[in-house]
């Protein structure tokens, strides 16, 4: 459902499924529409029958010759240790170990691997060999009593030997690249993550883990208990959005959309569903061991330096996105979406054109968002009507400043644009520094003090004023240092409370040319990820500033 990944619940009668089902074709229309009338209806898709532990493969398989082959997989939970009497027409392995007969396991789980011609119907029992009970078939991946229980790879033109039963990647099969059936025609196993953030991709989550992953680094002496379980947290949170990359862009060519798993890199059209994730990842791979990474980083960097749309002047834009009220707008938000990528890819690279481009969006992206008179950025300028919304949004001037001090960080001393670029920190430093109230923080609209306070923009102002006093990139340091430190306590204050929570972070924005949108409309949310991890970055400063 466009960029954002609903979830649909089914009803009891389809357990441990998600997605929509429906009634045959009625003649007419339903009198009434409640539960009685609603369990009278026939449903589809119809369930597999339980009435024999056997399996049609022509089903699954109809366009397949008789001869080909198929691996199935099942499982069933053993009560307690015991002897079971396994039975089948094809090739039995137990728990990966090939199998026949009567046979000891343990209690608990096993899986179950058959190999079989499509042609034969599959048939599996397995019975307590004492008492002479059956025992159940569960889904092999749930390990749950389900309507599914076997899950069908293929076809294949030889018995596929070495054949690893996973579920995350799709597999090479004698019609290319597919992934598990179930049972009956047309029906997949299909991969979703109900889980609100963790192994999700989008931007808010690049700049939490990006917090997260200093924090780690800060934490190696002074908490290595605590670095540990971050560093762990964070391989597995980044290696889950690796591993189902492949499957996800399966599903979408496949099966028509992608699932609720990247369902932003299946849809790329714009900065924010690749840029913020993308250097987060290249960032944490510099010290965690990510394996496969790179095919993402190659798609991120594709549409980035040639996809995305840009100006006669090769500054980023937006257009032809999947969200029309965002045509023919730029928006501050994107130099936050492109740059820290772009400095972070100069270096996978081994390439100065990443860099290069990313120091000429800032040139871009001043001339129509940088008000002189206030030295702030616009939030959006508007190319159907030839304006800038002239807001001075908190987060969108933090993206602005906290950006251009990623690329400061890596720019050559000698590079001939960094004096230009310099004399822009500078001004947006002053302009948000005279800005910050007496508690240490930055309202949600800079130059608007009756606005809330907001806690992201205050934790990215911190940030890059850290950075500069730490560099020495501003001409007199010490109003700046100061300005860290109040913001920080003002975070401590105001924003953290003593459960960890944090408070007046700004939800995620359109855009408008009136305050009081910005001030009343877009209101804080309590835990929000456009804010955790830009605080946790921004104590890290404040410790680095000591």
């Amino acid at each position: 459902m466009g960029k954002l990944d609903y979830y649909f619940l089914m009803p009891p009668i389809y357990p441990c499924m998600e997605g929509v089902c429906y009634s045959e074709p009625q003649e007419t229309l339903l009198d009434s529409v409640n539960v009685d009338a609603l369990k009278a209806l026939s449903w589809l898709p119809r369930l597999p029958d339980f009435s024999a532990d056997k399996l049609d493969l022509t089903e699954v398989f109809p366009r397949a010759s008789d001869d080909e082959w198929a691996v199935v997989t099942t499982s069933f939970t053993a009560p307690k240790s015991m002897w079971c009497n396994l039975r089948s027409n094809a090739e039995l392995a137990l728990d990966g170990q090939s199998v026949s007969g009567s046979v000891e396991v343990k209690s608990g789980s096993h899986s179950l691997t058959l190999f079989a011609r499509i042609g034969e119907t599959v048939q599996l029992s397995i019975t307590d060999a004492k008492q002479g009970g059956c025992l159940s078939l569960t889904h092999p991946l749930l390990g749950l009593d389900c309507a599914y229980r076997f899950a069908i790879a293929g076809p294949f033109v030889v018995r596929p030997e070495g054949f690893t039963i996973q579920f995350t990647k799709p597999f090479s099969t004698s019609n290319g690249l597919d992934f598990w059936h179930l049972e009956g025609g047309d029906t997949y196993l299909r991969m979703y993550n109900d889980n609100a953030l963790f192994g999700h991709w989008n931007y808010p989550l690049g700049v939490t883990l990006y917090g997260l992953v200093e924090t780690e680094r800060m934490f190696k002496d002074l908490d290595p208990e605590l670095a540990v379980q971050i560093h762990a947290y964070l391989k597995r949170h980044l290696q889950i959005s690796i591993d189902t990359y492949e499957y996800a862009m399966w599903d979408k060519d496949a099966l028509g959309g992608a699932t609720a798993v990247h369902h932003l890199m299946t849809s790329l059209d714009s900065l924010d569903d690749c840029g913020s994730f993308g250097s987060t990842l290249l960032e944490i791979a510099k010290d965690h061991d990510l394996t496969g990474y790179e095919t993402l980083i190659e798609a991120v960097g594709v549409h980035i330096s040639k996809t995305q749309p840009r100006l006669a002047d090769g500054t980023f834009f937006r257009t032809g996105l999947m969200h029309e009220f965002h045509e023919n707008t730029m928006w501050v938000d994107d130099l936050y979406m492109s740059v820290p990528f772009l400095c972070r890819y100069a270096a996978y690279l081994g390439s100065d054109e990443p860099l290069e481009d990313a120091a000429r969006q800032f040139f871009g992206f001043a001339k129509y968002l940088y008000m002189q008179d206030q030295q702030l950025m616009s939030h959006v300028y508007d190319f159907d009507r030839n304006i800038a919304t002239g807001i001075p949004w908190g987060r969108g001037n933090g993206w602005a400043l906290f950006s251009l001090s990623e690329l400061l960080l890596v720019l050559a001393q000698s590079h001939p644009k960094r004096e230009a670029l310099l004399a822009l920190f500078r001004n947006l430093s002053s302009g948000c520094l005279r800005l910050q109230d007496e508690m240490g923080m930055f309202h949600q609209v800079l130059d608007m003090q009756e606005s809330y306070q907001e806690s992201s923009c205050t934790a990215m102002f911190a940030c890059a004023f850290s950075r500069g006093v730490r560099n020495g990139w501003y001409e007199e340091s010490e109003p700046y240092r100061q300005g860290c430190i109040k913001a920080c306590e003002g975070l401590k204050k105001m924003a953290i409370d003593s459960d960890g929570h944090v408070w007046g972070v700004c939800r995620g924005s359109e855009f408008s040319c009136s305050k009081h949108y910005y001030a009343e409309q877009l209101l804080p949310r309590l835990d929000d990820t456009h804010g955790i991890g830009i605080i946790l970055l921004a104590l890290c400063e404040r410790m680095k500033l000591d």
